[in-house]
């Protein structure tokens, strides 16, 4: 949630305007601190296969929240960025993978 971008700014108020009190939020400036937080090895990579069409959404779902992500197809490369976050931690979905630390 880079603040580079106009994009990430729009997830950064949705995230704050809908998910500030059962994310614990108490400033704006928190949000991109708090998402990155809830981005932990191990954490459960989530598909929910019963919605979204072609583009279904996936699911971090870690114990201290969750974090949804959407599909980007950019310049042939597949990109994922980050649209809401959640501070509940039962998303439904069937279990892909799970988060790892870049190498």
């Amino acid at each position: 949630l880079s603040s580079s971008s106009a994009a990430s700014d729009v997830y950064k108020r949705q995230i704050w305007d809908k998910h500030s009190k059962d994310l614990s939020l108490s400033e704006f400036s928190d949000v991109p601190s708090v998402v990155a937080a809830l981005l932990l090895e191990g954490c459960k990579v989530l598909v929910d296969f019963n919605k979204g069409g072609d583009d279904k959404p996936i699911v971090l779902n870690t114990s201290k929240g969750m974090v949804v992500l959407t599909k980007k197809g950019l310049s042939g490369a597949i990109e994922y960025s980050i649209v809401s976050a959640y501070g509940r931690t039962n998303h439904p979905g069937t279990v892909v993978a799970t988060l790892k630390k870049p190498e």
